[in-house]
């Protein structure tokens, strides 16, 4: 864990700024984006489990 922390900071930090230069709208349909292919990767998998 001590050795993944520093990297983890610097993920957070870049990951926040990343996001902190969105617009709110922007940041809607990005989630609207994500939450989809989420739900789409979720029935790919269920898929395969049936079978």
């Amino acid at each position: 864990m001590q050795l993944l922390a520093p990297l983890y900071k610097d993920y957070r930090s870049h990951s926040e700024q990343l996001i902190g230069s969105f617009a709110e709208e922007d940041l809607k349909i990005i989630e609207k984006f994500l939450e989809g292919s989420i739900a789409i990767m979720s029935e790919t998998v269920n898929q395969f489990k049936d079978k």
